[in-house]
């Protein structure tokens, strides 16, 4: 992240990591703070638990919000979709516990079309709470003034949900000068992208989007239709595996070892 330029963060909506020192909020003690993009996606997990003043109103505890955009002289040119984790009951001897979200499904109900993204990575937290940003690039052609937006973190295998202390956020990002720089042009240019050519990715629901980079090479996850999972049944396999985990003295990294191996 200290590589990507401060107009392009700013371009994001992220304009509260421009001064932040990323190596103080690095989600791992070896890794740094890396910026992903695909399908016109951004996203970044960095070490915090202090929701952007940008998101406002658009804040929620739980798995889904609708809502509709409300009207605006200025073009809107993305998204952002936040969540904040804090440390639950689910959490090891160590103080850690894991960050992880499955998909996000946003639906624009009004002209029927729906992307799910495969989130990269998953993080391990701690007491100082972790946080995860994504600016997603939405144009006039998927969203504009009126449509009615349901957002939704879909929770399924191979992974329980751990996550019992989450907050999630959006925000809108306009465009507030028409003749400003396109700082994002050469990030629109790609093929692949929202607004783009989707087609690869398109489910057999007309309008939806399955976006999974393993696609790209010809790989599927193992799991079918991004099922909805009870919570209490994922809650019940989580605290039993912590505790296991506990019990055998693992590390966090020979957690996640195990849970790969395990369902994989």
């Amino acid at each position: 992240m200290r590589d990507v330029e401060e107009k392009v963060l700013r371009s994001l909506g992220w304009s509260h990591l421009v001064n932040l020192d990323f190596t103080k909020i690095q989600p791992t003690e070896t890794g740094r703070v890396e910026m992903v993009y695909e399908f016109g996606i951004f996203s970044t997990w960095y070490v915090g638990k202090e929701m952007p003043n940008c998101v406002g109103d658009r804040r929620w505890k739980g798995s889904s919000i609708s809502f509709t955009i409300p009207s605006s002289p200025c073009n809107l040119r993305g998204l952002n979709f936040f969540c904040v984790f804090t440390s639950g009951e689910f959490i090891t001897n160590d103080g850690e516990f894991l960050a992880y979200i499955p998909h996000i499904r946003i639906s624009n109900i009004t002209k029927m079309c729906t992307w799910i993204y495969d989130v990269p990575g998953f993080f391990e937290g701690s007491r100082e709470g972790i946080t995860f940003s994504s600016h997603w690039m939405f144009g006039k052609n998927e969203m504009e003034d009126g449509d009615q937006i349901a957002i939704s973190i879909i929770l399924g295998p191979p992974y329980p949900s751990i996550r019992n202390t989450m907050e999630s956020g959006v925000s809108l990002v306009y465009d507030e000068d028409g003749d400003e720089e396109d700082v994002l042009g050469y990030y629109k240019s790609w093929n692949h992208i929202i607004g783009g050519d989707l087609s690869p990715f398109q489910t057999t629901t007309p309008g939806e989007y399955c976006l999974q980079s393993y696609r790209f090479i010809g790989v599927q996850t193992s799991w079918p239709d991004y099922s909805y999972v009870d919570r209490g049944n994922a809650s019940t396999i989580t605290s039993l595996l912590v505790s296991y985990f506990n019990t055998m003295h693992l590390s966090f990294p020979k957690l996640l070892t195990h849970l790969l191996l395990k369902f994989v």
